[in-house]
């Protein structure tokens, strides 16, 4: 599968995939944050708990036909950086596929912290689009019960 990939600045280190399944690391390009925008290239940006900021990851992607990609946080981001992504996972479908349809990370601050130019905060996948669903009504289903929600027990 090819993915075209535009780099809005052309010092961001190119996305690489490690292992066929891995998911691979985006990287933060600038922040958009109460109607401003901060270059990350001039200066960090600091941030405090209870912000909610976007962070552009400085890629357009075109998706191949019936594909779309899941963005979702490293598992480090809350770790290091005290954020946690708004939209888990946030899925940017085939037709967002324009130069100027850069990809975001849309994050909420637990606590105060400072984003650095290229900063890993994110990471995606490419699947294919769930197909067409017909949905059958039924009055009950004959499967056996599990017992509900949280069923399983705690371990």
């Amino acid at each position: 599968m090819q993915l075209r990939i535009m780099y809005h600045d052309p010092s961001m280190p190119r996305l690489e995939q490690t292992a066929q399944g891995d998911w691979i690391d985006l990287r933060a390009a600038a922040v958009r944050h109460e109607g401003s925008t901060y270059d990350l290239k001039k200066e960090p940006f600091h941030y405090n708990a209870g912000d909610h900021f976007l962070i552009n990851l400085g890629i357009s992607v075109q998706l191949p036909s019936g594909h779309e990609a899941l963005v979702a946080p490293r598992s480090s981001t809350f770790k290091y950086f005290g954020l946690i992504q708004t939209n888990t996972p946030g899925v940017i479908d085939e037709s967002y596929c324009g130069s100027g349809d850069m990809w975001f990370q849309s994050v909420y601050a637990l606590r105060a912290g400072t984003l650095h130019l290229h900063d890993r905060t994110a990471q995606f996948r490419v699947q294919a689009k769930m197909p067409f669903v017909d949905f059958v009504e039924v009055a009950e289903l004959s499967s056996v019960d599990r017992g509900g929600h949280g069923s399983s027990g705690k371990q």
